[in-house]
């Protein structure tokens, strides 16, 4: 992920004092298994029981957001009684636009089948 290393200003000096300061702020971490894109109608007429299909299979990784910005996947695992993430890889922001791609939806999942009831 990040190291405080990869941070620098621009006369070269490394902020380690800075980002110390930063360990302690909450951040929003999510876990998304997959997107659906719907019409409006669709979405108004959902209720209980009614199915939403994903842009994923079963078994694929899931994506773990850390303030809305994809971070890691992983697969889903049963902890105790709760749901877990066990993190198989690491995204790095190669190439942002990839990153920014995948977050809207743009990445290469197959389409939605319609929803069923």
């Amino acid at each position: 992920m990040f190291d405080a290393n990869d941070f620098t200003t621009t006369s070269g000096a490394q902020p380690a004092a800075d980002l110390g300061r930063l360990v302690d702020v909450a951040v929003e971490v999510s876990v998304e298994l997959g997107r659906a894109r719907v019409t409006l109608g669709e979405a108004m007429a959902l209720g209980p029981g009614a199915v939403v299909p994903l842009d994923r299979t079963a078994g694929q990784p899931v994506d773990l957001l850390v303030n809305g910005q994809l971070v890691a996947r992983g697969e889903v695992v049963v902890v105790d009684d709760t749901y877990g993430l066990r993190i198989t890889e690491a995204v790095t922001e190669t190439d942002p636009a990839q990153g920014a791609a995948e977050l809207a939806g743009l990445s290469e999942h197959p389409q939605n089948p319609p929803l069923a009831a």
